[in-house]
């Protein structure tokens, strides 16, 4: 039997396909549906890879011959990003004469499995009709020509025939589970067989006349042409920041020119091997060592790049082995990143912008994802990096010619689509839908709201969540980050008080036990330097979003010190006070939020010039009909099927709270009244221990507080039943 213990047809997916055609399919008819349809696109394409890859070699055991799954793009037209209203997966016979491929198609009539034409397996556009006819009235029995495919492609004047199989087809809902999916697998592959054998036979070949499509140059059949111009409408590349990084690699390679190396300053080579055009990651070690070394490292290091760069006599991978083992040339944290980092800048011609080799970042991962083989496990560093290198370049150079960046970058956007469609399906699911709806559902706050906050990251990457104490700032800015950034290392929560200070952020030196039993004092990066690495080294550019917590308790001034330039200037470069020859920026996808308790200190003794660099969010329990917080608690209780007085209770409260205090900042916020099994005895409970000491302490002095013990709200604000 065929196994799919690895497959799994999504029973959504029939539906997905209804709701995407029936919906927007290009972004210029969006309704509020386009990217909705997006991800269930992504959804089902990740099915269909599932499904190719799990039944490859049992698709090849049935039909005799080694097979290769090809999949769908995310558009029927890249150009007018025209949506696809289906998923398929096609394994195609790897043999020299043009042969129809397994095809598989799940649309909005169901499933349909058959042999399928395609004028791209080598056969020119005529192909499809010359199997046709082929077959035409040699059928296999229980098979028919089935049509499927858009019937136009979305461009202008543009409508496309309709595709068609010799096989079978049935409702989606009927194979669901594994053993229905298998069985009809086999069968309907079984039944086409004698097909498949007739045609490898007559072995049908094109008109001389007609045009033949080359090969893509890809191995597994892939248009890299057409994830070229899907790359570009996705991207918009280049970006200004593309072009800032191509100035800034023209610029170092004047510094590292074989007539200025030997003059350039040494903090200007620190820049080389820190700042811009990509990163090699944390290189302290290094960078200490060429500030704190002397003249002897400063020799050592200008000796080591000049024969790395410029030596005529032994070749790239021996120079690069050299580097990292021979005494006169290396130095600690002289390493594999930093040495293809300045081959990269010095040689563009050469070399592209991808400084690792292992690692989910290195060149092994991508030639991975382009299906390439991995250098031999028996080749030295140097000759590993150097091929490749050369194997990516060779790939890449037809597309982007002369722009390494470029081609790193198409490269990594590759990669992310594979590692989106190569994961389990239900994982692949749980990253496309859509998480900041997910989000809002969790915290009983509208989408619309959410989508807001997250618009402000986009556009100004600092906002802080302000208001009185219960209102769920620290929970909402924790949800709404995993929402944004999916992996935990794109997050991470810091709480200011106040002793912090700028070397507990950002950096500073911290004591150590030295070799000798001493006492040594290393500097230690903060999690701001630390979270800037991560968002400044990532490939794809996701959002990575750092919490501060209370930002407000600390002395902010002599925490952020000359980094509050930074916070407006995402685009200028500081020199640290504990670096000053290294310069550094803030990573325009590195996000901050903040979260300040207006109970503690008001909104405005915060310094104007921090004003001007966050937008601050209210998070205030007032009466606007506007105000998600204001009608959270509500429902929630709704939600949770808990009674309804409570809010009223709560509510009731904050009247009076707004109107002895003239204010909403210290109102009572939802998150104490959040609880599951809440009764009279309960709510007491939460009033004494919680509310009533607040209270004392908002009326401290004052017989006020007594008009907020619970009985008295109980008998103006409960239930006319106690037991609610």
């Amino acid at each position: 039997m065929v196994s799919t213990s690895d497959v799994g047809l999504d029973p959504t997916a029939e539906e997905r396909c209804e709701r995407i055609a029936g919906g927007a399919v290009k972004p210029d008819q969006d309704d509020g549906t386009y990217n909705l349809n997006r991800a269930s696109v992504a959804v089902l394409r990740a099915m269909a890879k599932t499904v190719g890859s799990s039944l490859k070699d049992q698709i090849a055991e049935l039909l005799g011959v080694a097979v290769k799954p090809k999949y769908p793009g995310e558009y029927w037209n890249g150009d007018t990003k025209r949506l696809r209203e289906d998923a398929w997966v096609s394994w195609w016979p790897q043999l020299p004469s043009p042969v129809p491929t397994l095809h598989l198609v799940i649309d909005v009539e169901g499933v349909k499995l058959g042999l399928f034409g395609s004028f791209q397996q080598d056969g020119g556009k005529g192909f499809p009709a010359k199997v046709r006819a082929e077959l035409t009235d040699n059928e296999p029995e229980g098979t028919r020509w089935i049509s499927w495919g858009a019937k136009t492609t979305g461009g202008p004047g543009d409508e496309s025939a309709m595709f068609s199989l010799l096989g079978r087809q049935a409702p989606t809902a009927d194979l669901t589970s594994r053993e229905a999916f298998e069985a009809w697998t086999r069968e309907t592959v079984e039944l086409l067989a004698p097909a498949f054998e007739q045609l490898l036979g007559n072995a049908i070949a094109p008109e001389p006349d007609e045009p033949v499509t080359p090969p893509a140059p890809a191995e597994d059949g892939r248009d890299l042409h057409a994830l070229k111009r899907a790359f570009l409408a996705e991207t918009g590349y280049p970006s200004e920041r593309d072009r800032r990084m191509n100035a800034a690699r023209r610029e170092f390679a004047a510094m590292l020119a074989p007539g200025t190396l030997p003059s350039t300053p040494m903090d200007q080579l620190r820049r080389v091997v820190a700042s811009l055009y990509g990163s090699p990651g944390n290189q302290s070690i290094l960078l200490s060592k060429l500030r704190d070394g002397g003249d002897e490292v400063h020799s050592t290091f200008l000796r080591g790049i000049d024969y790395l760069l410029w030596d005529t006599v032994d070749d790239v991978a021996t120079r690069i082995d050299r580097v990292l083992t021979d005494e006169a040339l290396a130095l600690p944290g002289f390493k594999e990143a930093v040495i293809m980092k300045l081959l990269a800048v010095a040689h563009p011609e050469q070399f592209i912008p991808v400084f690792p080799y292992r690692g989910d970042n290195g060149k092994a991962s991508l030639l991975k994802a382009m299906d390439q083989p991995l250098p031999g496990l028996n080749l030295s560093a140097g000759e590993q990096q150097v091929q490749s290198n050369d194997t990516l370049r060779a790939l890449t150079e037809p597309l982007f010619p002369g722009d390494p960046w470029g081609q790193m970058a198409f490269l990594y956007w590759v990669k992310e689509r594979e590692d989106a469609t190569g994961a389990d399906l239900d994982d692949v699911a749980a990253a496309e839908v859509d998480r900041l709806g997910d989000a809002a559902e969790d915290l009983n706050l509208p989408r619309s709201f959410l989508e807001e906050v997250a618009n402000l990251l986009v556009g100004d990457r600092q906002v802080v969540f302000y208001g009185p104490p219960g209102t769920g700032k620290t929970f909402v800015a924790q949800r709404l980050a995993e929402a944004l950034a999916a992996e935990e290392e794109q997050r991470m929560l810091v709480q200011f008080h106040p002793s912090s200070t700028y070397e507990d952020f950002f950096e500073g030196f911290r004591p150590g036990q030295s070799p000798q039993g001493g006492i040594s004092y290393s500097l230690v990066d903060g999690p701001l330097r630390i979270m800037a690495e991560r968002a400044r080294t990532d490939p794809r550019r996701r959002p990575h979003v750092l919490i501060i917590d209370e930002i407000n308790r600390a002395n902010l001034a002599k925490v952020l010190g000359e980094l509050l330039f930074l916070l407006e200037y995402r685009d200028r470069e500081i020199r640290p006070l504990y670096r000053p020859d290294e310069a550094f920026s803030l990573p325009e996808n590195l996000w901050i939020i903040g979260t300040m308790n207006t109970a503690d200190r008001s909104i405005a003794t915060v310094d104007a010039a921090l004003r001007r660099r966050f937008q601050f969010v209210p998070f205030v329990p007032d009466d606007r009909e506007d105000n998600p917080i204001a009608g959270l608690l509500r429902r929630w209780l709704a939600a949770n099927e808990e009674p309804e007085w409570v809010a009223d209770l709560v509510d009731g409260t904050n009247q009076r709270l707004r109107k002895e205090l003239g204010g909403d900042h210290l109102l009572l916020g939802p998150s104490y009244f959040m609880k599951k099994g809440l009764n009279r005895d309960a709510l007491a409970g939460i009033w004494r221990y919680q509310i009533e000491p607040l209270v004392d302490d908002i009326f401290f002095g004052s017989s006020t507080a007594k008009d907020f013990r619970f009985d008295v709200l109980w008998r103006a604000y409960g239930p006319s039943q106690e037991d609610g």
